[in-house]
């Protein structure tokens, strides 16, 4: 079949644009001459992960008629913005392990040089991508499969993702670090398992605090649990799977028992595997501020009783207000009835000395709840580093 005189043409400009693009050191997707082949892998030969990675390295394939130590070593710049910077190689077999010493951000622009030395050309090649997310996380998919599918994706943007404890019928409890700081923030989600939104609403600030590291002050880190029943998560119900609510169990000196079905707080504190694993955490790390999510009451709380931390409550009173969520402090309630019932933050004020924010989120469309968590959660950052 004959080509019209149009496609010649089209395909006369493709391959002028393409030969240009080598002689100026434009990325494209490979260099291919009579001496060899060059290309970059977009998955590693190891595990098969697509190149999304800050910490991972950049592997760089190279055909056998380019592949000696003396001409591979140390023919590669790595930069970041337009800036080279320092980087480790490793030979195996035909493939090239470029690695930063400093690990990869999201969102920077990345730039792999080839010296013309290795190629024997006149010009360098480079190879252009970005640093970047995998785009098809599902961040409003609760459930248990998808967030710790989603988590993992994180994984190697954050400080380190680590299981906590198993739920009653086994499931991981994960854990999210964000930041390297020692002043330290927990998040929980998910005590309630049919409150589906607290745990939407982590993996949302997740991800966006992973898009957004910069915005985490070097001196604070984010620890995040966003599903702590991950059994009550995927049955839609509000116990975990022995029938106990979480937020019921933690072990306060004046714990009362609470048969009601609903409301069921275990045979006795820390008697569920969940809430054992916060107790865990908290003896391993000292935190100097938690926040847990909830639903369906639009308003944010206080543990601080009476007089105590009352510079913490005039604070949170007015970023609250910036958010449109009801403010209510613990003179709102009877302190022995609020003890009794063996909640999470409770449990905080009484055993760590430390405050903490109960936040009920408003029904409404997850963008604009979104807005309202992002404000909050950026101000007790600064409430932390003060």
């Amino acid at each position: 079949m004959k080509m019209s005189l149009v496609n010649k043409i089209i395909w006369i400009i493709v391959g002028l644009l393409f030969i240009g693009c080598l002689a100026a050191g434009v990325a494209v997707k490979g260099w291919r001459s009579e001496r060899g082949e060059i290309k970059i892998l977009e998955t590693t030969p190891k595990d098969g992960e697509k190149f999304v990675s800050r910490d991972k390295a950049v592997y760089i394939y190279l055909s056998r008629t380019l592949m000696t130590d003396e001409k591979a070593d140390g023919n590669f710049l790595l930069k970041v913005g337009g800036i080279n910077i320092s980087h480790t190689e490793e030979i195996v077999n035909n493939v090239v392990k470029i690695k930063p010493i400093k690990n990869f951000e999201y969102g920077q622009k990345v730039e792999v040089v080839v010296r013309k030395e290795l190629l024997g050309g006149n010009e360098n090649y480079v190879f252009g991508f970005k640093v970047e997310l995998p785009q098809d996380m599902k961040l409003d998919d609760w459930k248990y499969q998808a967030v710790e599918r989603n988590l993992r994706l994180m994984k190697n943007y954050s400080e380190g993702l680590r299981e906590i404890g198993v739920s009653v019928q086994g499931k991981n409890i994960y854990l999210i670090k964000l930041g390297q700081g020692s002043k330290k923030i927990l998040l929980v989600g998910g005590h309630h398992g049919y409150e589906e939104e607290s745990t939407s609403m982590l993996m949302r600030l997740a991800d966006y605090f992973v898009r957004n590291a910069g915005e985490i002050p070097k001196e604070v880190s984010i620890w995040i649990v966003p599903a702590l029943n991950p059994d009550g998560l995927d049955k839609s119900q509000r116990q975990n799977a022995n029938g106990v609510d979480l937020n019921r169990n933690y072990g306060v000196s004046n714990w009362v028992l609470d048969k009601t079905t609903m409301f069921y707080s275990g045979p006795y504190p820390f008697s569920e595997p969940e809430t054992r694993a916060v107790r865990t955490l908290f003896d391993e790390e000292q935190f100097s501020l938690a926040i847990t999510y909830h639903t369906n009451r639009n308003l944010v709380e206080s543990n601080s009783y009476k007089d105590k931390f009352i510079g913490f409550n005039k604070y949170l009173e007015k970023v609250v207000a910036r958010t449109g969520y009801k403010y209510l402090d613990a003179s709102d309630f009877s302190f022995e009835d609020l003890e009794s019932k063996g909640e999470f933050v409770s449990w905080l004020y009484q055993v760590y000395d430390i405050p903490a924010v109960c936040v009920e989120m408003k029904t409404e469309p997850v963008e604009k709840s979104f807005e309202r968590n992002k404000i909050l959660l950026r101000e007790m950052i600064k409430w932390v580093t003060k």
